[in-house]
């Protein structure tokens, strides 16, 4: 049996601090007084600032499997119902899109935006509790979780994690189980989102959602303008905009986001015409080759089908089946607004990208008011 502590296990290094947010710090206190008024057996655990959960876990002494991987995702239920999930699964796994999606009968599913996420959680990306404190976050726990005996988890902040005995966390949670996790012979997440959707499914897909994915295309055209030879992962939209992934030869600085912003204006005036095809995946994989893109090459190696889908806008092409707008003019209006680090396929172990986020809307009244409302 874990013991109680109020406070840390370990003496707290003097450079720690509890994330600027009032958010976070709210959530961190709501998080210990629940576990101190239901007497929950729990300690804490001091680090190096860190949320990516392989890393955390070796500071911590834990195994990654014994660690609560928390994801909100965002599901849309016909045009106009948008749920938000709290996923928690073992933190050796990945979330099963699909599974999710089907569980809320929705037609689309993605990560939620990074903004929408820390709301909705209370505290910042890598510090999300397994707990849901906001009523529009409804959190579903895979089975699995129920086997472990003590649960690793970032206390709402960086520097600091909670070892909570299991069974005191399933009483207090009162979580809905669902499978949600993959398996392990499973593919993996990124194959869910290069997937070829059905004819169901792309009708389900509203303009904004086309919109936004067909910016993501036109954002990695503009970053191949500018690096030839970047390495591009995945750009799927997200709510409120889309992001995309690139392997660089130098790291981004935010003055370069105008800089990209000018070259996709100049692709809209363009008025490219969006158009889809379809190569058998041995001639796929070699036109990959040839444009020496090897993470496409690893998503079409994951790919169960006989065929591979790509998508054209003026000289650019890039792995995808799914709808797009008309034409690059059509996009809608649109801010780049950040740059983050990204591991290739959510996995330590593999290269760090550089992830470009953005924010689109249909109207430039809906852009200024989104945008006013981040600033307060």
């Amino acid at each position: 049996m874990i013991p109680k502590s109020k406070v840390p296990s370990k003496k707290p290094l003097k450079s720690h601090k509890i994330p600027s947010t009032t958010g976070a710090q709210d959530m961190y206190t709501k998080l210990i007084a629940l576990l101190d008024k239901h007497k929950a057996h729990y300690r804490l655990i001091d680090h190096e600032p860190e949320g990516r959960t392989q890393l955390v876990s070796a500071m911590r002494g834990n195994d990654p499997a014994h660690a609560a991987n928390c994801i909100v995702l965002m599901v849309k239920i016909g045009k106009k119902t948008t749920k938000y999930v709290l996923a928690v699964l073992p933190g050796n796994t990945k979330v099963d899109f699909n599974a999710v999606k089907d569980l809320c009968g929705g037609s689309y599913i993605s990560f939620a935006s990074q903004e929408t996420a820390e709301k909705l959680a209370g505290s910042p990306v890598g510090t999300f509790l397994p707990f849901s404190f906001n009523q529009e976050l409804e959190l579903i726990v895979d089975p699995a979780i129920k086997e472990i005996d003590t649960l690793y988890f970032n206390a709402a902040r960086l520097d600091r994690s909670v070892a909570l005995k299991t069974s005191d966390y399933l009483k207090l949670a009162k979580p809905h189980f669902e499978k949600i996790a993959e398996d392990s012979s499973s593919t993996s997440i990124k194959k869910v989102e290069t997937k070829k959707p059905s004819k169901a499914d792309q009708l389900q897909w509203t303009d904004l959602e086309k919109m936004r994915h067909s910016g993501a295309h036109v954002l990695a055209e503009a970053v191949m303008q500018i690096f030839p030879e970047a390495k591009l992962g995945v750009g799927p939209p997200v709510e409120n905009g889309f992001y995309y992934d690139f392997d660089l030869p130098r790291t981004l600085i935010p003055e370069d986001l105008a800089i990209i912003e000018d070259h996709m204006r100049l692709i809209m005036k363009e008025k490219q015409v969006f158009e889809t095809y379809t190569e058998p995946k041995k001639e796929a994989i070699a036109f990959l080759k040839k444009i020496k893109q090897p993470y496409k090459i690893q998503l079409v190696n994951e790919i169960d089908a006989e065929t591979v889908g790509f998508a054209k806008n003026g000289p650019f092409v890039d792995l995808c089946k799914n709808p797009h707008v008309e034409d690059t003019g059509k996009i809608g209006h649109f801010k780049l607004t950040s740059i983050a680090g990204a591991y290739w396929k959510g996995d330590s172990a593999n290269p760090m990208l550089q992830r470009i986020y953005a924010v689109l809307f249909e109207t430039n009244d809906e852009l200024e008011k989104y945008l006013k409302q981040q600033e307060e």
